[in-house]
């Protein structure tokens, strides 16, 4: 992003894709605080989200969604869930 005459090495939040997946973060901020071990899976695809300038946190994306992504972090976060078994 070009802040001036320089670049700055942030790439701007999308508040309103936080404010409408607000219930799905809330649920991804709780599976990752559990006291239990959590899969592996689930907290890279929570750290992708956090840290990828090209993800939904920071660009719209029609095909894919903050909450969609979120939800699919949650459920791999879960370490009964099938999706663990891939």
């Amino acid at each position: 992003m070009i802040n001036g005459d320089y670049y700055t090495p942030y790439a701007p939040v999308r508040w309103s894709a936080v404010t409408a997946a607000a219930p799905e973060i809330r649920r991804l901020v709780t599976a990752l605080r559990t006291e239990q071990p959590v899969p592996a899976r689930g907290v890279a695809l929570a750290h992708v989200l956090l840290t990828d300038g090209t993800g939904p946190l920071f660009h719209h994306q029609p095909d894919r969604d903050l909450a969609a992504a979120v939800r699919d972090a949650v459920q791999c976060l879960d370490p009964s869930s099938r999706v663990n078994d891939l």
